[in-house]
């Protein structure tokens, strides 16, 4: 009987573990917090970097796939593209997601376009969990090298 109870209890408090964020590569810093920010139909894309029309719609074009809320309006859900200084590198980028705001900072626009490929890994079903992420590459090179 006592085996069942602690069973039970095990069960119980393993149900009540969060879930582990999966990305691909694993960003080198990831902080779990609470709620959640969910795209509406109308969520506004606010480009402070001032990245080119083609260069934004090309790098927000993984977005385009989200379903936003249709009978919800935009009470001020936004995507905040913004560079600032990282520590890290060029290709640097934090990405913070709160319940009304995404922010992702990046030193360059390579640095934009890898939080923005993050930030579409984190989408499920229209809604993103409220972290903090911080990623640098740990080469200046991408890809494989054969001798």
């Amino acid at each position: 009987m006592v085996k069942k109870i602690l069973f039970l209890f095990a069960l119980c408090i393993a149900s009540l573990v969060a879930e582990p964020i999966n990305l691909i590569p694993q960003p080198k810093s990831i902080k779990t917090l609470s709620g959640k920010f969910t795209f509406e139909k109308n969520t506004e894309i606010v480009n402070k970097a001032k990245l080119s029309a083609g260069k934004l719609k090309a790098y927000t074009e993984a977005l385009n796939t989200v379903k936003g809320s249709a009978n919800a309006s935009n009470n001020g859900t936004k995507v905040i593209l913004e560079l600032g200084k990282i520590e890290g590198g060029r290709e640097a980028y934090t990405l913070k997601v709160s319940d009304k705001t995404i922010t992702i900072t990046a030193n360059t626009d390579a640095g934009l376009l890898y939080g923005l490929q993050t930030l579409a890994q984190l989408v499920d079903n229209g809604s993103v969990p409220a972290v903090e992420i911080t990623d640098a590459p740990r080469f200046e090179w991408r890809g494989l090298h054969l001798d």
